[in-house]
């Protein structure tokens, strides 16, 4: 009998081994790797410009480059900076609305608002970011939750620089909850794979 134990057991471990193996499919990578968006401000005089670089790294986690310039330096040194739900549908939409096509935060879980490091936020909530006196921001950041592609993913999405700076949805008033009361929209770009 143990015989017979023995013998079925070196018969099914290896299938059984060999099933708990990751799938071909699992195996594939994500070839998406890097994604940029190319801001521009809404305003007929706005001399915003620049970068908002995406790099998925090998943790899974995303880093965000932001590089702009050309920020008004009467509107304080915070801004908030989000993923919005839609691209721009409309290249050529008036200054004055330009990024309105851009919809609401990216929120695919139903989440309410907060800061990108919260447990609770929306998907695109990325928090402030801090113009220096010249009007430039250079800063880099992870996120943990967005990603490049899948449920969870940016690309194709607009990315918005707020004028005013994110209450990190702490205030208890709907804005703060919905999008942080971070005022209108200064700069924005569509987030699109980079070679």
């Amino acid at each position: 009998m143990i015989k017979l134990i023995i013998s079925s057991l070196l018969v099914t471990m290896p299938i059984f081994l060999d099933a708990c193996r990751p799938s071909k499919l699992d195996e594939i990578d994500d070839p998406i790797k890097k994604a940029v968006a190319v801001m521009r401000g809404i305003s007929g005089n706005s001399t915003v410009q620049g970068t908002v670089s995406f790099e998925k790294l090998p943790s899974g986690n995303l880093e965000i480059a932001v590089n702009l310039s050309g920020l008004p330096t009467n509107l304080g040194t915070k801004h908030g900076l989000h993923v919005h739900q839609n691209g721009i549908n409309d290249l050529s939409e008036d200054p004055a609305t330009k990024c309105s096509s851009a919809g609401p935060h990216f929120n695919p879980l139903n989440s309410t608002h907060g800061d990108i490091r919260s447990s609770v936020r929306h998907v695109g909530d990325f928090g402030n970011v801090v113009s220096d006196a010249n009007g430039n921001i250079n800063v880099k950041f992870t996120d943990n939750l967005s990603q490049l592609t899948g449920p969870l993913g940016i690309i194709g999405r607009a990315i918005v620089l707020h004028e005013g700076e994110d209450d990190l949805g702490l205030q208890n008033n709907v804005g703060s909850k919905t999008f942080g009361n971070s005022g209108p929209r200064l700069a924005c770009g569509v987030i699109g794979v980079q070679a």
